[in-house]
């Protein structure tokens, strides 16, 4: 790099959030964050080179989507879905159509490439009409896309592709009342006989890919699907950010250090479902009717004080206590409890007689052995 540019993305992290703080919920996101980015070098990552774009590897736009969601998750959706959508025309359409849209440099771009629009074939052009949702940043774009299956004619065979056309061209309808990433802005939009040249389309299927590498064979389902990755990435380190400075800032009841220093906590695997659908003596695996696994634990480093120890032992045993009227006598044994009572029973229930016919036959020296592991007898 991108290593500065990933510099870039995370030195806009507090200009970012406070344009974001600022806005007003319902409204879109501030221009300014878009601008903020552009001035950054942060567009058209994924665009490809010949269109004007960086074409970075996949991995480092990633990083990048990544950053600037973790800011703020809608900028980071629109900032993800245009340069996306870019890269689609950038990479699959005509030379013609290619200049059109980034004669003037990497455009901002926003549409639903899902069929609901109808082209109809005009010589060269088509004209378009459609109704579309999730338009997200389409009040920033200066050109829109959209998805339509073109109206053969008598005994032809209708095609799928992907138009673009000047945002002008489209009226925004609104309808995005949503608790989240309101600002987002992913209105409702529609054409109506809307004339484009068919420079302006390509097969959204079966692309051809006129420039840039073979990255771009992979299509616009799958380059859309790595934005939306990384934006889950992105928001959730925010999430884990959040919860780790709420941590910092809280002390239970009689502890002694912030919830941050104190390394215990509850982890929660859901289970049930195709693991539970075999009987409980079907395989070595006895756990069959749970449909949750809880998970108490604690840890410390080398240099932590005895107090900071026993209390954190002291919280794992009274938090496993207060679980117990919900749960059941058995325990999985991947998660081994020094202090277990019966864990024979609880790690291995009914089938514990079976497995140690089967330590006898292959293991009765006892080689693999730890102090919870199946015994030679019963």
């Amino acid at each position: 790099m991108t290593t500065t540019l990933l510099d870039r993305a995370r030195s806009l992290f507090g200009p970012i959030d406070e344009l974001a703080s600022s806005t007003a919920p319902g409204e879109p996101v501030a221009d300014e964050a878009l601008r903020l980015l552009a001035e950054s070098g942060l567009r058209g990552l994924l665009v490809p080179k010949a269109a004007g774009g960086l074409e970075l590897p996949l991995v480092e736009v990633v990083d990048l989507y990544e950053e600037v969601s973790r800011a703020d998750g809608s900028t980071g959706w629109v900032f993800f879905a245009s340069d996306a959508c870019a890269s689609y025309f950038g990479a699959y359409l005509p030379d013609d159509g290619m200049e059109d849209l980034f004669g003037g440099g990497v455009p901002l771009v926003a549409g639903q490439f899902t069929p609901n629009g109808t082209a109809r074939v005009d010589g060269d052009d088509l004209w378009i009409d459609g109704d579309y949702q999730f338009g997200s940043g389409i009040v920033h774009a200066t050109w829109a896309g959209g998805g339509v299956m073109t109206v053969p004619g008598e005994g032809g065979t209708p095609e799928y592709l992907g138009v673009c056309f000047p945002r002008d061209a489209v009226e925004i309808e609104g309808n995005w009342d949503v608790l989240g990433l309101q600002a987002t802005a992913s209105y409702d939009y529609r054409l109506r006989e809307v004339r484009i040249p068919r420079s302006h389309a390509f097969d959204f299927l079966a692309p051809t890919v006129h420039r840039g590498s073979a990255v771009y064979s992979l299509g616009a389902i799958t380059l859309t699907a790595l934005g939306h990755a990384a934006w889950a990435l992105g928001v959730t380190r925010r999430v884990l950010d959040e919860l780790a400075g709420m941590a910092a800032g809280t002390t239970r009841v009689g502890a002694s250090s912030s919830l941050a220093t104190t390394a215990v906590g509850l982890t929660l695997f859901a289970w049930g479902g195709a693991m539970g659908r075999p009987a409980p003596d079907a395989t070595a695996f006895v756990h069959r009717d749970a449909s949750w696994l809880s998970v108490v634990g604690t840890s410390w480093g080398l240099d932590d004080p005895q107090e900071l120890i026993d209390e954190n032992l002291q919280w794992v045993g009274q938090f496993y206590d207060a679980l117990g009227p919900y749960a059941t006598d058995q325990s999985y044994q991947n998660f081994a409890d020094p202090a277990l009572e019966n864990w024979q029973t609880a790690y291995y229930g009914t089938n514990l007689p079976r497995l140690v016919e089967v330590k006898r036959a292959y293991d009765p020296e006892n080689v693999f052995t730890f102090p919870q592991g199946i015994p030679l007898q019963v």
